[in-house]
């Protein structure tokens, strides 16, 4: 299954979504997000899949919004454009299923937002992230807004103010990336993590999401979870 510039395939209980803009680095056009919300929708939609794995093609993982749609905006598009790409990087934040992105080469702007969102990030050594949206007059909308549930208000200063770059094992260092990997072996590993999340009591991966995504969840709401699950789960055979 294809849609503009994103590949989709099954493999089991492991949905990979693959951008494939690979002479553009990846370049998010607001096409390209509508097609990822709609694969994520799907991926959803069907009771077999466990987890989303999300990487990029070619070279990077995606270097960011295609600037040359953004540029061409007209003042009264703008605020629609906003929205819609924001409307398909939230579907990936909320999906009640895992996601893993599989990151490489540039992971920058809304690409780096993209990683932001998911609940494990592998990332190839020979990674680069950054957020340089206020550089060009533009905001990292999605980091500024979530990105502090995965890494401090300090190192988000430092990539949305500063414009600083980071590379793989510094991101690691600071809660970026989960998994570092060596260069070109983060398909491999992703695929290892999804089809371990794959294998689980899936109401249970599916509550456990859910919490590890709320800092505000507290024993009441880990025992309410652990009470649907306990209900859920089939009596065991003596």
């Amino acid at each position: 299954m294809s849609e503009p510039h994103l590949r989709v395939r099954r493999d089991g209980a492991v949905a990979w979504l693959t951008l494939d803009r690979p002479e553009r680095r990846n370049a998010l056009t607001a096409a390209m997000l509508d097609a990822l919300a709609t694969a994520l929708t799907a991926a959803v939609a069907d009771d077999g899949v466990r987890v989303v794995v999300l990487h990029g093609a070619g070279s990077s993982f995606s270097s960011g919004a295609d600037l040359g749609e953004t540029g061409a905006l007209a003042a009264d598009e703008r605020d629609a454009y906003l929205h819609r790409t924001l409307a398909a990087l939230r579907t990936l934040e909320e999906l009640p299923i895992p996601t893993v992105a599989a990151v490489h080469g540039y992971a920058l702007a809304g690409g780096c937002e993209l990683a932001l969102v998911c609940d494990l990030v592998v990332a190839s050594a020979d990674t680069c992230f950054g957020l340089p949206e206020t550089s060009i007059g533009m905001l990292p909308v999605v980091a500024l807004a979530a990105g502090r549930r995965r890494i401090s208000s300090g190192t988000l200063a430092r990539l949305a103010l500063a414009n600083e770059r980071v590379d793989a094992a510094e991101a690691h260092r600071v809660g970026l990336v989960d998994v570092l990997v060596p260069a070109g072996e983060h398909l491999e590993e992703a695929g290892r993590l999804a089809a371990r999340i794959a294998a689980a009591d899936p109401v249970a991966t599916a509550e456990a999401t859910r919490l590890l995504r709320d800092p505000e969840a507290g024993y009441d709401a880990a025992l309410a979870a652990a009470a649907r699950v306990m209900g859920a789960a089939r009596p065991a055979r003596s």
